[in-house]
């Protein structure tokens, strides 16, 4: 078996998991966490590199959400397409549309959380 199938159940049952802190060991530097060009947060690519002193918003992956301690944190929302756009990103530029439809060959959508480096749109977690 070259693989492994896993799966994760969520539940809003008040179980103990769900007030397990996460450690955080990681310090805030503006050079190590991006922010998104729409939106006033720091993009964060992996749970253990979360940083114990920043306090403001946060985009993190999906796998974040079976570690999440609501006293720890608060989910405000999704950061892609509409749902990026009600938790207030601005919508993309045309140049980021046009990076995305004629390099990255996909869609872009507003309300997408994207960053702009060295010329190159990225927008995490999108695939």
């Amino acid at each position: 078996m070259k693989g492994r199938a896993s799966a994760i159940w969520f539940t809003n049952l008040d179980i103990d998991k769900r007030h397990e802190a996460i450690t955080l060991y990681r310090n805030y530097t503006p050079q190590e966490y991006p922010k998104y060009d729409n939106f006033d947060a720091i993009n964060i690519d992996k749970v253990s590199d979360i940083p114990c002193d920043y306090d403001g918003f946060m985009g993190v992956p999906i796998t974040f959400l079976d570690k999440y301690n609501p006293e720890q944190f608060k989910i405000i929302g999704l950061g892609i397409a509409s749902s990026g756009l009600d938790i207030g990103a601005s919508p993309c530029k045309p140049e980021h549309k046009k990076y995305r439809k004629e390099v990255q060959k996909c869609g872009a959508v507003d309300g997408d959380l994207y960053m702009t480096t060295d010329g190159a749109v990225e927008v995490p977690y999108a695939g």
